[in-house]
């Protein structure tokens, strides 16, 4: 509401606890103490005390939006100094099993006392696993892919684990032996990742094979159902 002047008009609240009223402002504001009266109507006292409002902290959450089945999932928070998971567990990082699909929050309390929640849900897949080696290295590392099944509006990923370090040829074809899609690993890098959206035309059913740049060495062939 504005007066004649146009100015809006001050705010009236009133308490009824004598030593204290609780407000909520979202800027800073000054508050002018008009009066303070017994049972009996009687007493006038003022004051203007002015109330600074401090910003929220910035909490934001950093995760995966899509993990594997049995997965480790590590979450970390930012933006304040204390916080509390939605799960009991305190502290910017918390490390947990992906068992299903949740909704992740926090309450970030910065250095001033002032909290703010932020929260995010986190997609559990089905991922398929395969295994390559080399020589008589049984252990040259790990792959996954997934989703599986993968929905025909979904992001093929794949994840790869190169112990061996050289570079790799990831492979997709069909079935009866079509390549449909090249990707290969930097070399000496020990973790890659890779995501696409595959093509309409790809069949309902493929295969990925990993080898080494040349094409030699153990293959792993994985089937992909594709809705």
């Amino acid at each position: 509401m504005l007066a004649e002047n146009g100015k809006p008009l001050p705010e009236i609240i009133s308490s009824d606890n004598p030593y204290r009223m609780s407000v909520s402002p979202d800027s800073e504001i000054y508050y002018e103490l008009i009066s303070v009266s017994n049972e009996l109507g009687d007493g006038l006292a003022g004051g203007s005390p002015f109330i600074g409002v401090l910003p929220l902290p910035l909490a934001m959450i950093n995760a995966p939006d899509t993990v594997c089945l049995g997965d480790t999932l590590i979450i970390t928070a930012s933006g304040g100094q204390d916080y509390v998971w939605s799960t009991g567990h305190s502290g910017s990082q918390i490390e947990l099993l992906a068992e299903s699909t949740k909704t992740y929050s926090v309450t970030v309390t910065d250095e001033n006392l002032c909290s703010a929640i932020t929260s995010k849900t986190i997609e559990v897949k089905e991922c398929t696993i395969g295994t390559f080696s080399w020589g008589n290295n049984n252990d040259s590392g790990t792959f996954q892919v997934f989703p599986n099944p993968l929905s025909k509006d979904e992001m093929l990923q794949i994840s790869l684990e190169n112990k061996y370090l050289g570079e790799l040829k990831i492979e997709f074809s069909s079935i009866d032996g079509r390549v449909l899609k090249t990707v290969f690993s930097k070399k000496d890098k020990l973790i890659f990742t890779e995501q696409f959206r595959m093509d309409a035309a790809w069949p309902g059913q493929f295969i990925v094979r990993v080898t080494d740049g040349e094409g030699s060495g153990a293959r792993a062939e994985l089937v992909l159902l594709r809705f």
